[in-house]
Parts: structure tokens; C-alpha cells; sequence
């Protein structure tokens, strides 16, 4: 895995509120604030966070489905940012959705699925039914499904068939945006692991969103957690689940339910996080964690913190890092 395949610098999405009868614009929302990030090849990278954090408007601006409002998209080493969603950049770059059932037609057929990447990227038809065969083999299903809809399909056979398809272009890069949260357990193991395989195959990347920390430390190589548009800490797993530094991180891996003891004494001992997340239209000053966060103190509610280096690895977003500030911490009322 040498070389970024993907960098994101300063990516940025604003969506505009509008009231009125004119639908006159009165604010914004901030749903991504200056993003910095990066992606190996045949790397696996997470994104953790509450809903509302802003990591599937990453994802979409990444695929192109979204517009970024500021900063750049770097995809082997040529700024795309004007590109995103063009077609030669969709051969690169595929997305997979977090349900299946919504993400393909009721009335197409699984080959009839498969080929409309293959007739929009030019693929000659001669070759279409041995590419349609080979696809299903990649992701462990009978030739026969090439028949079958939708409806005749289980959750996760319908999200083999979403992989699948994102494959059949052979990308480089693939968006996994909660893949696995509409099914039951014992399929999600089944499909990470084929996900896996997948990747050591054809060296692909992954940028892997999910709720599920559980499943992401032992998915992604490493992991970023986001909280009200910004990344407030980004390490390896082994960093983000062994040595986890933001109150915010700390606090998601505080809540996550156990069954033994053993597991229970792995976790951070701060206690869970508290409150909801704020509106993104209406952003706390400072540091945006300051309101929930156990050891807020004055500094927080003025200076928005910025990356500390905790290793060549590791860094984390918060006044507690910053010897300028630390050393005065007191934790006050947010």
C-alpha cells in the first residue's frame, strides 16, 4: 500500500436554510467543516460518529452524488474535484448503500442490474453475460441468480448482488456507507468477510462507514471519528479502541454494551457520553464537543482546537493535547 490513492483537503459542505415565501436563505448548515483525509491503496480506512456527524455527506461527495462546497479531492495524485460524479471518475470510484432493498430495482432482474454498469461504461455486450458470471462468483452466488429479483432475494443476497455491481466497472476505490446495518448478524460477519477477501484480491481500498465500532475496529486498518462536521480524532484501530484519546471517542467506546466482564474492563472508564448532539445549524462556539463533554473547561467555549500529533499515527482534536491549555484545565459548566 504505497502512496495515497485518496486525499480529501479542506472538504467542506454547506447546505442553505430558506424561509419564507421567496425561500430567502437564512442560514446554513454546516453538515462537513474542512475535512483533511487519506486513503492507501488497498487500504481500508472507517468513519465512526453519531448520525448527524456528517460522514455520509463525505461519502457522497466523494462518489460525486454531492457537490463539495469548499477544499479539494485528490485521486491518484490529479485534483478531481471537478470531476467528481463524471463518468470516467464513477469507473474509479463506486459507492455500495446501506440498504439493499432500495438500492435495486424491484423489476430488473439481477443480470439486468449488472449490466447497466457494464452499457454505461461501454463494456461490448459480447462479453456481458462471462463478466455477469464471473461477478457472481466474486461475491459466492449461483450462476442461476442472474435470474432471480429482488424479491426473491434475502438481505444479504440482495447486498452480494450491490457489491457486485459496484465491481463490475472494477474500481479502485469503494464507498461502503453502513453496508452491513440492515442485516442480521450472522450475515454481516459472512459479508465482511467476503468484503475482505474481495479486497486482498483485487488490492482494492475502502472507505467504510458505520455505527458499529465493534465491527470497525476489526474491519479498518484505521479510523476516524467525526462529531458535528469535523474529524475530532484519527489513528490506527489499534489507536482509536486500545488508546483512545478524545472525551468524544472515549465516550462512543464507553457505550458500546458488552456481555463479559473481561470485555467490560477493556472499556474506557468515562462514563457515557451525555445530552444529543447539537443542531449543525446552530454550532457551539469553541470547541463543538464542549457542550457534552466531561472536561470542558473556559478555553473550550472560545478557541476552536485544532490536530494535535500524538504520534505518526494518532491525533485527536482537543484543548487537552495543547500544553498551552492543558496545564490551566479546569473543567467548568459548558
Amino acid at each position: 500500500m504505497s502512496g495515497n490513492l485518496l486525499e480529501l483537503n479542506q472538504l467542506s459542505k454547506r447546505f442553505p436554510v430558506r424561509k419564507g415565501l421567496f425561500q430567502r436563505v437564512v442560514g446554513h448548515v454546516n453538515a462537513v467543516d474542512g475535512v483533511d483525509l487519506t486513503i492507501g491503496r488497498g487500504e481500508i480506512v472507517g468513519l465512526a460518529g453519531e448520525s448527524g456527524s456528517g460522514k455520509s455527506t463525505v461519502a457522497r461527495m466523494i462518489v460525486g452524488l454531492l457537490t463539495p462546497t469548499e477544499g479539494t479531492v485528490t485521486f491518484d495524485g490529479e485534483d478531481v474535484s471537478k470531476q467528481l460524479g463524471t463518468l470516467a471518475f464513477k469507473r474509479r470510484v463506486q459507492m455500495v448503500f446501506q440498504n439493499p432493498g432500495s438500492s435495486l430495482n424491484p423489476r430488473r432482474s439481477v443480470a439486468d442490474a449488472l449490466k447497466v454498469p457494464l452499457r454505461v461504461h461501454g463494456v461490448p455486450s459480447s462479453t456481458w453475460a462471462e463478466r455477469i458470471r464471473s461477478l457472481l462468483e466474486m461475491v459466492e452466488l449461483p450462476a442461476t441468480f442472474a435470474q432471480k429479483y429482488p424479491h426473491e432475494l434475502s438481505g444479504g443476497q440482495k447486498q452480494r448482488v450491490a457489491i457486485a455491481r459496484a465491481l463490475a466497472v472494477q474500481p479502485e476505490l469503494i464507498v461502503l456507507d453502513e453496508p452491513t446495518s440492515a442485516l442480521d448478524v450472522s450475515v454481516q460477519a459472512k459479508v465482511i468477510e467476503l468484503l475482505l477477501r474481495i479486497r486482498d484480491e483485487l488490492d482494492l481500498a475502502y472507505l467504510f462507514i458505520s455505527h458499529d465500532l465493534s465491527l470497525m475496529r476489526n474491519f479498518s486498518d484505521r479510523v476516524g471519528v467525526m462529531y458535528l462536521g469535523k474529524l475530532a480524532e484519527m489513528g490506527t484501530s489499534d489507536d482509536l479502541f486500545l488508546r483512545p484519546q478524545h472525551p468524544y471517542t472515549q465516550g462512543l467506546l464507553a457505550s458500546i454494551p458488552v456481555v463479559s466482564e473481561a470485555e467490560e474492563a477493556l472499556k474506557p472508564t468515562q462514563r457515557h457520553l451525555k445530552g444529543e448532539i447539537p443542531s449543525p445549524a446552530n454550532v457551539p462556539s469553541g470547541c463543538r464537543f464542549r457542550t457534552r463533554c466531561p472536561h470542558a473547561f473556559d478555553a473550550c467555549r472560545e478557541v476552536a482546537p485544532t490536530f494535535h500529533e500524538l504520534s505518526a499515527t494518532h491525533a485527536s482534536r482537543c484543548h487537552l493535547h495543547d500544553p498551552a491549555l492543558a496545564g490551566s484545565a479546569e473543567p467548568t459548566k459548558a
